[in-house]
């Protein structure tokens, strides 16, 4: 069944306007797919220098879809086992359960991540709001990626080695 037999049964005139209808569709069409190939590329840059910066091996798992979200588990330092169970998503209620497993795994992974560069965990939450959490992921993963974490003042690096020559002085004397 084409659109001009379809549009045939909706009526007289709806015809003519068939190449209309398929001539704005198209362009958004293409634009969605130009916007998803992109929010594809930028998370996986960024998913790739948050490992690098994690020291996490091999970032560039990064790449590949769906392979990536073993690399979150390991970022998180979390199995990354449960991710077999994606074998079976294609069962109908068994997927629908299994799906909804993977997502919170997900928002966990993130968390541990999110923690681990110097964030606050519950920003992984924020992911979970419809639309806008699409959005907010992306920009979490550009703010773990490119900001520097914020160490508090007494861990910081330059405080700990202090505090070493500081003991190792008063064990001498």
């Amino acid at each position: 069944m084409d659109l001009t037999s379809i549009a045939n049964n909706l009526g007289p005139g709806f015809e003519q306007s068939v190449p209309m209808i398929a001539a704005l569709l198209v362009p958004l069409l293409l634009l969605a797919i130009i916007l998803a190939i992109g929010a594809y590329i930028y998370t996986s840059l960024t998913m790739y220098i948050t490992a690098k910066k994690l020291g996490t091996t091999p970032a560039w798992l990064a790449w590949i879809p769906f392979i990536n979200l073993a690399l979150q588990a390991k970022m998180a330092k979390m199995s990354w086992l449960p991710l077999l169970a994606l074998i079976f998503v294609w069962i109908p209620v068994l997927g629908m359960l299994i799906a909804f497993g993977i997502q919170v795994l997900a928002v966990i992974w993130l968390w541990k991540i999110c923690e681990a560069r110097g964030k606050e965990g519950w920003f992984s939450l924020l992911t979970l709001i419809p639309f806008l959490g699409g959005i907010w992921s992306l920009v979490l993963w550009g703010l773990l990626a490119w900001d520097d974490p914020k160490v508090p003042e007494n861990k910081s690096p330059q405080k700990k080695a202090a505090k070493k020559k500081t003991a190792k002085k008063a064990i001498k004397k």
